[in-house]
């Protein structure tokens, strides 16, 4: 299973690892990859106990731009971001259907990231 989790703030990241400690009481073959950059220290060290987690580091998302010294969103460079993000896009997609079939996942969890 791979699990791609959000990379603004740390609230995507907290639900998360919930999420995913209730999924390995379910399922006891179950092994997760998680696709995450932002918070991965903090999921590391909340799932360090779990064997059937692996981790790979990746952006997921954009996140967030603030202005300056505000909780206002700065449209301005959010629009920049967007725009280098969708530059990506194709790659993205395609570098991440080869990893699933590689891997042979057959199950994705994606917390907002599209690109899954």
């Amino acid at each position: 299973m791979r699990y791609y989790i959000s990379d603004y703030g740390f609230g995507h990241a907290t639900r998360s690892v919930a999420l995913i400690r209730q999924l390995l009481k379910m399922e006891e073959d179950v092994r997760v990859i998680i696709c995450h950059s932002f918070a991965l220290q903090f999921l590391r060290e909340s799932l360090k106990d779990e064997n059937q987690v692996t981790f790979r580091k990746m952006e997921t998302d954009i996140g967030y731009v603030l202005q300056k010294d505000s909780i206002e969103p700065d449209i301005e460079q959010l629009n920049v971001e967007y725009k280098k993000y969708l530059k990506k896009w194709d790659f993205l997609i395609e570098q991440e259907r080869v990893f699933l079939q590689k891997n042979q996942i057959d199950f994705v969890i994606s917390d907002i990231s599209a690109f899954p």
